[in-house]
């Protein structure tokens, strides 16, 4: 399978380098981050086999070139749905990012069917995984230090008591 991984290996370092890029910048358009962000979701979707499905909505109207945010705010959250909800489930699992603006505020959704983060802890105990992650609450000291109204909130998904996923609502003040 050398074509395979030879376009895996040129979709990587395209993303390695995206990355590097949007790093040395305060703030990238949302179309940048936007654009990072498919192609992560793209190789995350033929590493895993098609484990997952994803969807990215846009309300119609945004203007994804003239909206900039700090870079790599989507990411990490995405990661943890596909890493911590998505990849337990024992059929297909769906995600969902949504974008839109409401006058000067953007909100972004990161919606996982995945196993919920209740359980998904319980599969860290069962491992004995001590290794402490740091890059959602990096992330969320990124986005309030920006400006404190701001906000992240995580939402455990439910039906009646049963886990059925996780959302993360981002909403940042534009200027």
């Amino acid at each position: 399978k050398t074509h395979l991984a030879s376009d895996y290996l040129t979709k990587f370092a395209r993303l390695i380098r995206l990355i590097l890029e949007n790093s040395k910048n305060e703030t990238i358009t949302l179309e940048k981050e936007l654009d990072t962000l498919k192609l992560y979701l793209l190789m995350e979707s033929l590493r895993f086999e098609d484990k997952f499905e994803y969807h990215i909505q846009i309300e119609e109207g945004i203007e994804l070139e003239e909206i900039c945010i700090p870079p790599l705010i989507i990411q990490p959250f995405v990661e943890n749905a596909i890493w911590h909800g998505l990849l337990h489930r024992t059929s297909k699992g769906k995600l969902e990012i949504n974008i839109f603006q409401k006058s000067n505020q953007l909100s972004i959704e990161v919606i996982d069917d995945g196993i919920g983060r209740e359980k998904s802890a319980t599969y860290k105990n069962i491992k004995h995984e001590s290794r402490k992650s740091y890059g959602i609450e990096i992330t969320k000291q990124r986005i309030l230090s920006l400006n404190k109204q701001n906000t992240i909130e995580i939402i455990d998904l439910k039906n009646g008591v049963e886990p059925i996923g996780t959302k993360v609502q981002i909403t940042l003040l534009l200027f």
